[in-house]
């Protein structure tokens, strides 16, 4: 709640969210995933630097993946697969 799994930035930054569903795996009380998408389009930052900012509140979501692209250039974030 109080967020998007989809924004887009007038500069044509792009972040996409979803869930990863397991039974077992949700944490009653984590912070919605919706921010991340919301944070990633605010955020002027170079994406190997918004990566290293985003990577925190990821770990405070549930599970779920993070895509941002922008032109030339994207990142991609999980809380299953460790970050390269």
């Amino acid at each position: 709640s109080g967020g998007t799994w989809l924004a887009v930035s007038k500069k044509g930054r792009i972040a996409v969210v979803t869930n990863i569903r397991r039974a077992g795996i949700e944490r009653t009380g984590a912070k919605s995933r919706g921010i991340l998408p919301l944070e990633a389009v605010a955020s002027e930052l170079p994406l190997p630097e918004l990566k290293e900012k985003l990577l925190p509140l990821l770990s405070e979501t549930n599970p779920g993946n993070l895509v941002v692209l922008e032109p030339g250039a994207g990142i991609f974030l999980s809380t299953i697969f460790p970050p390269r």
